[in-house]
């Protein structure tokens, strides 16, 4: 079994990013407009201009994840989170609206997690565990 067979492909890990970018922008947009007393427009809005940044991000964030999998796991955290963090924040200061990003900072660190927790690579022998 070599190195090859134990990880996620890119093609693979980019789609699965782009399905995690995909759910944590629905997710932002649902927030954001609860929190301004269900506020159905603004929601629609953040959907509408965060889905497309959404998916690249989460696509590209996918393939990094795949092409650091053999990376410790400190790193991959740091990598992957401060990048949709900082697309985060981009966005928000571009559209003005610094005061959300708080709000939506949080499922987006979530979803970096999950990203990186998915797309590492697995060992070929499975962990020992000591029975007592």
């Amino acid at each position: 079994m070599t190195d090859d067979d134990l990880r996620i492909p890119r093609v693979g890990a980019a789609g699965y990013g782009a399905m995690i970018g995909f759910c944590n922008t629905v997710f932002i947009a649902i927030g954001v407009g609860l929190y301004w007393n269900f506020g159905f427009g603004l929601a629609v809005v953040v959907f509408m201009f965060g889905i497309v940044p959404g998916l690249i991000t989460g696509a590209a964030l996918g393939a990094l994840a795949a092409a650091m999998a053999d990376r410790p796991v400190w790193l991959r955290r740091v990598a992957i989170a401060g990048c949709a963090v900082a697309v985060l924040l981009g966005l928000a200061a571009f559209f003005g609206l610094t005061y959300m990003f708080a709000l939506a900072v949080i499922p987006t660190v979530i979803s970096a997690l999950i990203l990186e927790r998915n797309t590492r690579s697995r060992p070929a022998v499975p962990v020992a565990a000591v029975l007592k």
